[in-house]
């Protein structure tokens, strides 16, 4: 992903998003699921059984279609009317997949510890790093006792293009995430495109209670 124009409010702006897309400009999206992704749902780590999953920026859902056709059941959600559409081609009878157009930071209270799994992919680092403790206490909040937050965490590289997408170190995702998950696992992923090696994670981190 190529840093993005600057935007008043850009990233926290749903147009924003939308103009990228209607320009052609979504280069954040790879047309297809992640190749990590796609090698750890072949190797099926033992955390990792079907349960309910929520995908916040979705984009155009071939992450969440991904897991959807692995058995599991997969919100996936986008505040991006284009993302949206473009993700709701992959909704058949086949897949447990639920697309749904909403801001990540409101979703409803009945939502509340509901899922096994939240899905990271370029969120994290799309949103304002002033809002990512909120991107952290709504992932908390969603999450049932024991779930997961894991994914793609991108750009691991330096702050030389101002964002999104913003840099993102270990230090910032610790600096959000820990005391209320913890981290159990953490790796550069061989299987990443070539213009995203050595520039996103791998990482897997469990809700404390």
């Amino acid at each position: 992903m190529t840093a993005l124009p600057h935007h008043p409010h850009g990233a926290e702006c749903a147009e924003f998003w939308e103009s990228r897309y209607r320009d052609g400009d979504a280069r954040w999206d790879l047309g297809r699921v992640a190749p990590p992704f796609a090698n750890l749902l072949k190797r099926r780590p033992s955390w990792l059984e079907p349960g309910r999953m929520l995908c916040p920026g979705c984009g155009g859902g071939h992450d969440a279609a991904a897991f959807a056709d692995h058995g599991f059941d997969v919100t996936a959600i986008d505040f991006a009317a284009p993302a949206i559409e473009q993700a709701r081609r992959y909704l058949n009878a086949s897949r447990t997949l639920q697309v749904v157009q909403h801001d990540i930071f409101t979703l409803p209270v009945s939502w509340s510890d509901s899922f096994n799994y939240v899905l990271e992919h370029t969120c994290f680092c799309a949103i304002p790093t002033a809002r990512r403790r909120d991107y952290a206490a709504t992932a908390y909040r969603l999450l049932k006792p024991g779930g997961y937050l894991f994914g793609l965490f991108y750009r691991f590289d330096p702050p030389d293009e101002e964002g999104p997408p913003f840099q993102v170190s270990r230090t910032a995702i610790e600096d959000v995430c820990l005391p209320q998950f913890k981290i159990i696992h953490w790796s550069t992923p061989e299987q990443s495109i070539d213009r995203r090696q050595n520039r996103e994670r791998l990482v897997v981190m469990q809700k404390c209670d």
